[in-house]
């Protein structure tokens, strides 16, 4: 039966390697002008029967294959090309395959990946039922200088939470482990004195902008942080040191919202709370509320009393000067609503906020330039931005979505985005403390935080594709879009337009 077997699987293993190699080998090319005429052809008869721009239709066709929403740029240079086309063929018609449309080879990459995808899968399968059947199509793949696709839950740092849930997933011991070396010792010293450089800095920027017309903020500069407690006890004591530590807590109002908590951590807080020297304290039960029901209330508590607001988990940690760096941004630049810094990633928590720096010096972000479009699928700005009250106000951004359960901050910055151009300023500095918590509700396997997340980005990225519509007519298209280079699309769009009016 066992002799069977293997002869069973050998023959399935090596038919699998000769069906693989032909996929991967199948010329791009190929692929291209096979659909070339397919995708003209329809995306030209579906305009005409649905009156939707061709742009529009092309996106319809990626995302009937299964391809992610991004990709309207692409659309938009295919749509260029087959007006253009279109309007050659009115002269000298031909076949539509002579032309080369991007969103071909993006399709032909796409299904090749996901056949890749697929194909590791049912590999694994495989291996699950004949344990020691080994197929080698990596091995081979390789072999002719091909690399295999990603698998679907491990898509890479542009696909939402895919950072800290990779983190989370494969590193239990973060991407990095730096121990202390001669540098590491004085890694905080070193941050904290760029922070105040930086502070000093801003200073200077509204000393000199100080003739200029200026709207005082409600809440005298007071910053309100939102906290909200569910089960905190195993990181109560070191979070309280932590908010104990940040600088200036006159202007500071900490609103904790008990959503689950003993009364030992609940006694705790208050008399840390009736010790301390903030400019007032809010603490509200309300046990069982979700996360973003818990900062809801909190946003209304404390109303109009604090000029910016902030959240703050309590297995996170700041660096004593955060708060007041985020602060000065937004006071120093009136248009930005949202200011954050750069990320320090720690994965064993420590009560000592220097040690956590030395351990950790090499799990440092660099975060890119942020507005509605760079945010789309990356989570940004992360978990501990701070931001204008008056965002929460009826006519502006309203409250956070409380039908989320780990992905409502994320749709509140893609609203905030569209509300307002370049809401977003960063400090180049690790301020902010993650803790990839491995029992967190972004950060735990199977999180819904990833899945919540693709969801808002839809919504984000269709508002997105109508705001190039209404900006970019299908002439504009036709004349402009002459390079296949989506990435540059705008510039290459700009000096057409100059050059040919």
């Amino acid at each position: 039966m066992r002799r069977m077997m293997r002869r069973t699987a050998s023959r399935i293993k090596q038919k699998g390697v000769r069906v693989v190699r032909r996929i991967l080998a199948l010329p791009q090319t190929q692929a291209r002008s096979l659909y070339n005429n397919l995708i003209a052809k329809t995306a030209l008869r579906s305009s005409r029967v649905n009156g939707q721009r061709i742009a529009r239709n092309c996106h319809n066709l990626l995302l009937k294959a299964g391809h992610p929403i991004l990709g309207y740029k692409i659309c938009l240079i295919t749509e260029a090309h087959c007006l253009r086309e279109q309007r050659r063929q009115q002269e000298s018609p031909s076949v539509w395959g002579a032309i080369q449309l991007p969103i071909a080879s993006q399709l032909a990459f796409f299904l090749k990946t996901q056949a890749s995808n697929s194909l590791r899968a049912f590999t694994q399968k495989i291996k699950e039922v004949f344990p020691h059947f080994q197929l080698v199509v990596a091995r081979k793949a390789r072999s002719h200088g091909v690399t295999l696709a990603p698998s679907a839950d491990v898509a890479g740092l542009f696909e939402g939470l895919s950072f800290r849930y990779i983190a989370a997933k494969e590193h239990p011991d973060g991407p990095s482990h730096c121990g202390p070396s001669a540098a590491a010792g004085s890694y905080f010293d070193r941050v904290t004195t760029e922070s105040r450089q930086l502070l000093n800095s801003l200073a200077a920027i509204r000393r000199q902008a100080s003739h200029r017309p200026h709207t005082p903020e409600d809440g005298q500069g007071r910053i309100g942080i939102l906290i909200s407690c569910f089960r905190p006890e195993p990181h109560i004591e070191g979070f309280l040191k932590n908010l104990l530590l940040l600088e200036r807590p006159q202007r500071l109002v900490p609103i904790f919202i008990n959503a689950g908590m003993s009364d030992t951590c609940r006694q705790q807080i208050l008399e840390v709370l009736e010790a301390s020297n903030f400019h007032d304290s809010i603490f509200i039960d309300k046990p069982g509320c979700g996360i973003y029901d818990a900062w809801n209330t909190g946003v209304k508590a404390v109303g109009e009393s604090v000029s910016y607001l902030t959240n703050f988990n309590v297995d996170d940690r700041r660096h004593p000067l955060c708060l007041e760096v985020q602060a000065d941004l937004l006071e120093t630049f009136s248009s930005r609503q949202v200011s954050v810094t750069d990320y320090l990633y720690f994965f064993h928590p420590f009560d000592d906020i220097r040690r956590l720096y030395e351990l950790n010096e090499g799990n440092s972000t660099l975060l890119p330039v942020t507005n509605k479009r760079t945010i789309v699928y990356r989570n940004l700005p992360h978990s501990s931005p701070m931001w204008r009250t008056r965002l929460h106000a009826g006519g502006d951004c309203g409250l956070f979505d409380e039908a989320y359960r780990s992905a409502g901050d994320a749709d509140f910055w893609y609203r905030v985005s569209r509300a307002h151009e370049d809401a977003f300023e960063i400090a180049a500095l690790p301020l902010s403390l993650y803790f990839n918590n491995p029992e967190g509700i972004s950060t735990k396997p199977n999180t819904v935080g990833v899945s919540e997340h693709h969801t808002c980005s839809r919504i984000h990225y269709r508002a997105l594709m109508q705001e190039i519509d209404n900006s970019v007519s299908p002439e504009f298209a036709e004349r402009h879009l002459q390079e296949t280079d989506s990435e540059h699309l705008q510039l290459y769009a700009a000096l057409s337009a100059i050059g040919n009016p």
